[in-house]
Parts: C-alpha cells; structure tokens; sequence
C-alpha cells in the first residue's frame, strides 16, 4: 500500500503497531484526509491497488479490501467525500453491494423484512455464483427446502476441491436471510440450509457468524433432544433478558 500510496508512509510508522502489519482504518483516515485537502493525486494508483486486491486469491485479502470500502462509505456518508469515482469495476460491485446491505439493515431495524420467499434463488446465487449450474438443472426449482439441500451439498463439494473463495459471501447471505428475511425465508435458512450443512458433521462451524450460529446451535439441541423445538432455547434467552430489562 504505501508503494501505491508514498504519503501514508509516515501515518503507518508512526501509529501501527509493530505487529500488524496492516491497518485499514489508518489507510482509511488517511484517504478522508488527502480527499479533504485536496492532494488526490494518489488516489488512482490506491484505488487500481484496492481492485487488484478484490481480484486476489486469497479471502483475507478480499476482505480488507471489503473492510476499506466500508469505511470509506461511512466517510463519505459522514463528511461527504467522494471516493465512488475513483473505484473500478470490482470495486464499484462490492461497493453497490455493501450500500445495498447497509440499507437493507436500516429496513430491518424499522421491522420491515427485506427479502422474502421469492428472493431466495437470487441470493443463493448471487452469493456463490458457482451454485447457477446446479440450480439451472434442478428438477427441484419450486421446492425451496431440496433446492436448500442441493446449496449445502454444493458448498460441500466447493470444500473438498479446496475452493473456498466464494465461502464468506455465501455465509454471509445465511446470516442475512436469518436477519433480515420474512418468517418463511428465516426458516429456510434455519431448516433449509443449516440442517442441510449438519449432515457434514462441524465441516462448516466455523464459517458462521452470529445469528446463524445460534441456529446451528439450537438445530443441535434439538436433535440432541434437549429442547422441544428449534429456536427454544432462543426464545427463553430472549425472554429472560427482557425480564432482566424490566
């Protein structure tokens, strides 16, 4: 980065610690501050960099560049910069998307669900793009739940050919279903896909984020029969802490 970016030397030598070696939030800051004094003549080779980065093999590095344009849209929501120009195709596509997902999350906060039972093979494939071929010579399109089980099967496969770069948006896309779908797709993802995934022992454990994990968990509980029902024991987590509230 600071090859592409000369002044930001300084910035990373004298606020990174040592044993990082990388910190998307100073890059960020320093981009707001370059944009706001006008000095952009960076900017072409920082933002060719971030796209490289999105074309890159490995996730992690995906990820920080994902990581630098969320906060490069928080910035420019904030104090009005415009770093939108400067992005390139990939770029521009994450971005769109990440817009889309942040106002997807103010409609959930306001209790209106963003995506319903029709939504579902979009997401499914706009989140592993690979899964288009299965869905396409499904004989299962209207049968949501088996189309759910062709995902989690697919997403086995993905693993065991070692390709696991479409994994995280994939992931992702369950947690959002189970955080901002209507009742129906909640479910899905819940019965549709985890259950589905279950069947692969703790293969995905470890690519689930919040929501989802709890699901994964109560899904486990229930099979374990400890709980009469999926979603139990979250239901008495959530009682108790609105009597705790009280």
């Amino acid at each position: 980065m600071i090859k592409n970016c000369p002044s930001y030397k300084v910035v990373y030598r004298t606020t990174s610690p040592k044993e990082i070696d990388f910190r998307y939030d100073e890059l960020v800051d320093h981009l707001i501050n370059l944009y706001q004094y006008g000095k952009t003549e960076e900017f072409p080779n920082v933002f060719r960099l971030i796209e490289e980065m999105h074309h890159n093999v490995d996730t992690g590095v995906r990820q920080i560049a994902t990581d630098i344009l969320e906060g490069l849209q928080d910035c420019w929501r904030n104090r009005g910069a415009d770093f939108k120009k400067y992005l390139l195709s990939a770029s521009l596509e994450n971005w769109n998307r990440l817009d889309k997902m942040r106002k997807i999350r103010i409609l959930a906060k306001e209790g209106v669900a963003e995506y319903i039972k029709a939504d579902i093979p979009r997401l499914l494939i706009d989140s592993c793009p690979s899964f288009k071929a299965v869905y396409e010579e499904s004989e299962d399109k209207d049968l949501d739940y088996l189309i759910g089980g062709e995902f989690a099967q697919h997403l086995k496969n993905l693993i065991d050919h070692n390709k696991t770069e479409e994994l995280s948006d994939a992931f992702k896309t369950i947690e959002d279903m189970h955080l901002y779908g209507c009742k129906y797709v909640q479910e899905f993802a819940t019965i549709g896909i985890l259950e589905s995934l279950q069947n692969y022992g703790d293969t995905f454990k470890s690519y689930l984020l919040p929501d989802s994990l709890k699901w994964w968990n109560s899904l486990t509980l229930f099979w374990g029969g400890k709980i009469p029902y999926v979603g139990a024991d979250i239901v008495s987590e959530h009682e108790a802490a609105q009597d705790t509230a009280k």
